[in-house]
């Protein structure tokens, strides 16, 4: 991650989990949500992260196979980073 802010995953093919870094400019509470190809969210989680690098992992086993994105707001529901995966 090049950029301040943003997010990685460890490979944009899953199964039952991801792990992503998620690169954060603050130390604070984001909310992680996994958003379907109509962009209504299917699942969501919330972290605290500090400055730098987090390592997080999303659990996707209950999700049907399809194309999905990822998405990371902050507490005020700004749009962080965004990213998509598939799952398998």
């Amino acid at each position: 991650i090049k950029s301040s802010m943003g997010v990685a995953l460890q490979t944009t093919f899953v199964k039952t989990d991801v792990s992503m870094n998620i690169k954060s400019d603050a130390a604070q509470t984001v909310t992680v949500k996994i958003l379907d190809i109509a962009n209504r969210a299917v699942s969501k989680s919330t972290s605290t992260v500090v400055v730098g690098d987090n390592i997080l992992t999303v659990y996707t086993t209950a999700l049907p196979t399809a194309a999905y994105r990822l998405a990371v707001y902050d507490d005020k529901g700004n749009l962080l980073a965004i990213t998509d995966f598939n799952k398998l």
